[in-house]
């Protein structure tokens, strides 16, 4: 059930960006914007939706390879 809110969600974003940029009401940054989070949404319903097995299982290899790395701060003169 959430994937469909998420699905429709992002394709409303997809539509309604793509008419305001054609219609020229957003600039092209904002256009890519609204498409970055169209995507986001679409990704999460993906994901719940039964994107399978295989993607989450991909995500969460390239997960534990990263490793994060400590960092000293600057020593100020």
């Amino acid at each position: 059930m959430i994937s469909y809110v998420f699905y429709s969600l992002g394709m409303g974003f997809f539509i309604i960006a793509i008419a305001a940029y054609l219609t020229g009401r957003i600039s092209r940054t904002t256009w890519n914007g609204c498409n970055a989070i169209g995507n986001s949404l679409l990704g999460v319903a993906k994901w719940h939706g039964g994107g399978g097995d295989d993607m989450k299982r991909r995500l969460k290899r390239c997960a534990r390879r990263f490793q994060g790395v400590r960092r000293t701060a600057p020593q100020g003169t």
